[in-house]
């Protein structure tokens, strides 16, 4: 069935010209009875398409037989056709025919085929036993496609024979001359069928150390860049220090830094997508190694018995390292959702700061039509005395009657009405100012710090019903309240915060959850305390806030008392304490 299946895939292949030949090398290494090895590699000779073997070297297992020991024979491909997403992988050979040769020679699993369109990447391994139970072929097939380079590995190797047979393909991005140097290395292990796998296992590793390391870079000048953009209240992206945010390219604006996040999160989750890549590959060279104890090595050899747990111990110590590795991927999943908050929280800032920039031109807009309504009421007093008098404005008749009585009024009203134009622009600057230092605060972000966040928690006073419901508090539009969160934090939030007790933080979050709510009395007590013991200066109210006067006027007199920020603390914990008796606690 298998057979049937890869001929199929392979006249696909032919049909859809997905064959690009790569040229390879022949490594045999034999290792005779008496450990002595002979490594041979064969390359292609020149112009001949023919590979240059030595007699009886790579075809008939016999002339191998007979040395009485065990044979490697690695079928190796230092580049091969890269992958491309969406597409099947075209595949390393000259032609459908040239492939089945190769795997019929040198005895691999057709089973290869069935993966080795690159996508998904998948590894598979197999032991064949005979009735007794007894091992007598294992087979492994791995195709992998990653950013760092795609190989393909599939191996054979029978007891009856000694013999291992290899098909090793890898493209140019990796590094073919390090695999090959770690094979020449460990010669005296190719004995073992797991040999060839453990070294690939071992690179998948650093590929992912590799990866590892660009995803921390990329994530680390992306969190520089957000602290750089938070830093000065009028953030323009000319302003950042870019030398340190990128390598090269152009400078990064906000839509770079998007673009950046969204390639940060890609790597992620592309990592996360090969953890079942390399637990199926783990698993296979579990049961290599199984394998392996059973049929290959003979325990009363104690060299090959030392080399056999020193192959298995290299490949535990890769996979529990692996294993490390993925264990950190919750935390840069963290600090990937933190960096996509604050850019969110950045352009949240600057919508705030263009909305408050519409408003002020639309408000100076409107003073410009007063200041045209008032530069006419100019003729409005003359006009109003000539009609009071009875007096002709613009008659200077010799014998007008009460004209030095027109003049004498008319000429101040105007002189005032000129003043007051003249100083409009002093009003526009006094009433710009306030908005200014909230622009401010409204770009400049509190903690922002990555690893040591600051909670910035608003007051715990419920709107505080007014003391007398009359006409006047209802006035209270003239004045708007803010609303506590972070993309319009109030003015103390952008100075030092005062370090608050574990009992603090308690009560506040306790007083949060009384079953009651208190009194007016109460509210203002406990408003007054928790501003205290921050440390942060109560807002005055407006004319008509009655509210605010009164939260004030208790901030003050708890303020003139002196209270040191813990005193201040405890007062407020005590206070809490004191209403959770008296009206309850849902905790």
């Amino acid at each position: 069935m298998v057979d049937v299946l890869k001929n199929e895939y392979l006249a696909d292949a032919e049909r859809e010209g997905r064959f690009e030949w790569h040229e390879p090398e022949l490594h045999i290494v034999r290792m005779k009875p008496n450990l002595a090895i002979l490594y041979d590699k064969i390359r292609r000779d020149g112009n001949n398409k023919d590979l240059i073997v030595d007699k009886g070297c790579s075809d008939s297992r016999a002339p191998l037989e007979c040395c009485g020991g065990s044979v490697l024979r690695c079928y190796f491909q230092s580049s091969r056709p890269q992958h491309i997403s969406g597409q099947q992988d075209y595949l390393p050979f000259e032609n459908a025919t040239a492939a089945r040769e190769l795997f019929l020679k040198l005895d691999l699993p057709s089973s290869y085929f069935l993966i080795a369109g690159g996508s998904p990447a998948a590894c598979y391994s197999q032991t064949q036993h005979d009735k007794t139970g007894r091992p007598l072929r294992y087979e492994l097939a791995a195709h992998c496609v990653t950013k760092r380079g795609d190989w393909a590995l599939v191996v054979s190797h029978r007891v009856d024979s000694a013999d291992t047979s290899v098909f090793w393909s890898v493209d140019g991005r990796m590094d073919a001359k390090f695999l090959l140097s770690s094979l020449k290395n460990f010669e005296a292990y190719t004995f073992h069928p797991m040999l060839i796998p453990c070294i690939m296992f071992a690179d998948t590793l650093r590929m992912n150390k590799e990866r590892r390391a660009d995803i921390k870079d990329k994530l680390r000048r992306l969190e520089n860049a957000v602290v750089q953009m938070n830093r000065k209240p009028s953030f323009h992206a000319s302003e950042l220090d870019f030398a340190s945010l990128q390598h090269s390219g152009p400078q990064y604006d906000v839509e770079g830094l998007f673009k950046s996040l969204h390639g940060c999160r890609k790597d992620q989750e592309s990592q996360e997508g090969r953890r079942e890549l390399w637990q199926s590959f783990h698993d296979a060279l579990v049961e290599g190694f199984k394998y392996a104890e059973v049929a290959v090595v003979d325990f009363a050899d104690s060299s090959k018995a030392r080399m056999h747990y020193d192959l298995d111990s290299w490949a535990k110590i890769t996979w529990k390292t692996l294993q490390s590795l993925h264990a950190r991927d919750e935390d840069h999943i963290r600090r990937v959702n933190h960096v996509a908050a604050e850019l969110g929280n950045i352009i949240q800032q600057r919508e705030t700061r263009l909305h408050a920039t519409i408003a002020r031109a639309a408000q100076r807009d409107s003073e410009d039509m007063k200041f045209i309504a008032v530069l006419g009421s100019i003729f409005l007093p003359a006009s109003l005395i000539a009609t009071i008098f009875n007096v002709p404005q613009f008659q200077f008749l010799p014998g007008a009657k009460l004209f030095a009585v027109y003049l004498g009024i008319t000429i101040p009203l105007i002189g005032v009405v000129v003043i007051l134009c003249l100083s409009k622009d002093r009003w526009t600057v006094s009433h710009d100012k306030p908005h200014e230092i909230q622009d401010q605060n409204i770009t400049h972000m509190t903690g922002l710090c990555f690893r040591n966040d600051v909670e910035v928690c608003a007051p715990p006073l419920p709107n505080l019903e007014a003391a007398c419901k009359t006409a006047a508090c209802t006035q209270q539009t003239a004045r708007q309240p803010k609303q506590h969160h972070i993309s319009n934090p109030e003015p103390h939030h952008t100075a030092k915060m005062v370090a608050e007790s574990p009992e603090f933080k308690k009560a506040v979050e306790d007083s949060r959850k009384l079953k009651s709510k208190p009194n007016n009395d109460q509210l203002l007590e406990l408003y007054a305390y928790f501003k205290e013991g921050r440390k942060e200066k109560a807002e005055e109210a407006g004319m008509f806030d009655l509210k605010g006067k009164a939260k004030y006027k208790a901030w003050k007199e708890v303020n003139e008392k002196n209270l040191s920020a813990e005193e201040a603390q405890k007062h407020y914990v005590e206070l809490v304490e004191k209403l959770k008796n008296e009206l309850g606690y849902e905790g």
